[in-house]
């Protein structure tokens, strides 16, 4: 049996000639391409070649042409193509009666299950005058191959997550975190060129160095995992440079001691939850002396109400070496009453940071409250749930639970359809997919997994809409809009995106519509095992006549999936197998 791509002759041994007065002899041959017939899309596209030998269609004659397709007891007509002699009245394809002439037939259909299993024929009606005579009717090619539309819907989903939110430049803060760090400070500050520390001086009365401290304590008393303590030190620059370095130096040993400070007060206190007698041997310590703070001192100076701002800065930035650079300062000083008392006494300080790792509940707590208890989770972390298990009946469950907890955020509609998409549910996912879309319109996530369930669906021009604006918003679709090709008949695109796809099913499908049957047979022997997977193999066992792999990988698939013993008794792919005694007994 020939396939696509390769064309079918059926000829007609005996001419067949009517009486004298009709005068026509039937096509020596029809050619029917593809043949068995194919199905694209939705559609099977029939291209019927007839060729007239010379002197054999009479110059006043007329020939309807209608194929017929005929299928589980039904029969529908194709369009009906009139082909008349040179002499003869009314419309239709002219035909030379002293040469030889090929005419060509084109037409399409529209799908419909029990088509599978179908024959096109054809009778054609020979008029000449009043005489009317219908002629035997002839076969012209078997119906209908489904295998390239019978893809393995492995597409592209897409879930709204932290991931995929970064990828297309979603807000991240919408999502959960793995892990957090909450940090508190402390800023001492000192006196120009001093680090000991004065809890009297103005700054740090004003800003509370005292209660800040307390803060810092609190914080640490919570018992939270400390990811470090870090300590940045600074000087004003206006003074010597390396002498502001061991300033800075120094002024970090103090942050140090504040720190320390700290937890032998919480060591002293009975019912503190930190107890830490050497918290620098246990904690990293991250201590930085940044000498100089240039940059806290153009900021500074930017943010401050001196009029001639742009002077001071210009007059510090065209200066070469920083000992300039410093010299200019004290210079202004001298002018500036502002830059003594407001920009750069807060340049001389340390500042203290403490960062923790916020507690989390552990994955197994999550994904048992999301299943048994979801409300009890916030948010952030019901939605996050749901990345925590494989299975796909968990997946829809917990999604379905978010999308019911919090009906207004999109995320939960999404990943709702999403996980039905990949559970094969497209008819349910089709709500939750269109609420999302109505939440977020042009959302990246939301078109995309439309178009995966328009495309399951079998409404493939929704489909391709759905993929070329998910394309326009940043969405590779390649994959999925290969399928698309793949289903409607266009294999060397669909080849192009499939061809990275390796022991891939799809890809295999590809490979057969090219006619690379062996190619084909090896991708399968490699791709994911499934009931699918084995129907493919025994068909390309049966393009490659292999009977006894047929029967093996047949009974592989019928064991797997007992609906496929109907799907291969109507299969044209197992025609020349319908009369094989292992075949009946494996599809009955």
């Amino acid at each position: 049996m020939k396939h696509l791509l390769s064309k079918v002759s059926i000829f007609l041994f005996a001419a067949l000639l009517l009486s004298s007065c009709a005068g026509v002899k039937m096509p020596s041959s029809y050619t029917v391409t593809p043949s068995p017939l194919t199905l694209e899309g939705n559609k099977v596209n029939v291209d019927i070649q007839a060729d007239f030998a010379a002197k054999s269609f009479n110059k006043k004659a007329t020939v309807n042409f209608t194929p017929t397709l005929q299928y589980n007891g039904k029969e529908i007509a194709l369009k009906t193509v009139t082909y008349k002699g040179e002499k003869a009245a009314g419309k239709g394809q002219p035909v030379p009666y002293n040469n030889a002439s090929t005419l060509k037939y084109t037409d399409s259909f529209t799908f419909e299950d029990g088509m599978e299993n179908s024959e096109l024929t054809v009778k054609p009606v020979i008029k000449k005058g009043n005489k009317e005579l219908i002629s035997e009717e002839v076969k012209l090619a078997d119906g209908v191959v489904t295998t390239y539309t019978d893809i393995s819907h492995n597409e592209n989903v897409i879930f709204a997550d932290i991931n995929t939110a970064a990828q297309y430049g979603m807000d991240t803060k919408e999502y959960y975190e793995t892990k957090t760090i909450i940090s508190e400070s402390l800023t001492a500050y000192f006196e120009v060129n001093l680090y000991k520390l004065n809890y009297n001086l103005r700054l740090n009365k004003v800003n509370s160095l005292k209660l800040q401290e307390r803060r810092v304590k609190d914080f640490i008393n919570k018992g939270w995992k400390i990811e470090k303590i870090e300590i940045k030190a600074y000087a004003s620059p206006e003074g010597e440079e390396r002498f502001n370095e061991g300033l800075s130096e120094n002024r970090s040993i103090v942050g140090k001691k504040i720190i320390n400070g700290i937890f032998k007060e919480l060591c002293e206190e009975f019912k503190s939850k930190v107890q830490e007698k050497n918290p620098e041997g246990i904690y990293t310590y991250d201590v930085q002396a940044l000498g100089e703070d240039w940059n806290g001192f153009i900021d500074a100076v930017s943010a401050s109400d001196i009029n001639d701002k742009d002077v001071i800065l210009n007059v510090v930035r065209s200066q070469a070496t920083p000992a300039q650079k410093e010299q200019e300062i004290r210079n202004m000083t001298l002018i500036y009453d502002e830059l003594i008392y407001e920009v750069l006494p807060p340049l001389r300080r340390v500042e203290v940071t403490v960062y923790c790792y916020e507690p989390k509940k552990s994955a197994e707590e999550l994904l048992e409250k999301a299943l048994n208890d979801p409300s009890s989770l916030f948010n952030k972390e019901l939605l996050y749930a749901g990345t925590l298990t494989d299975n796909l009946d968990e997946k829809v469950a917990i999604y379905t639970s978010y999308a019911q907890l919090f009906p207004h955020d999109w995320k939960g509609n999404v990943n709702a359809g999403a996980a039905l998409l990949l559970n094969g549910d497209a008819k349910a996912a089709k709500a939750y997919l269109e609420k999302a879309n109505s939440q977020s319109p042009n959302n990246p996530i939301v078109l995309n997994n439309m178009g995966v369930r328009a495309l399951m669906a079998g409404e493939y021009e929704t489909a391709l809409s759905n993929f070329q604006k998910a394309q326009q918003v940043g969405v590779n679709v390649d994959y999925n809009t290969s399928l698309l090709n793949l289903i409607n008949g266009d294999y060397s695109k669909a080849a192009t995106s499939l061809e990275e796809e390796t022991c891939n099913y799809n890809t295999a499908l590809v490979q057969m519509a090219q006619g690379n049957l062996n190619k084909a047979k090896s991708t399968l022997a490699c791709a994911p095992e499934s009931a699918q997977t084995f129907y493919l193999l025994a068909v390309v066992n049966a393009r490659l006549q292999e009977s006894n792999s047929v029967m093996t990988n047949l009974r592989k698939a019928v064991a797997l999936n007992n609906d496929l013993k109907t799907k291969a008794a109507n299969d044209i792919e197992f025609i020349g197998y319908r009369e094989n005694a292992e075949f009946i007994e494996i599809i009955k």
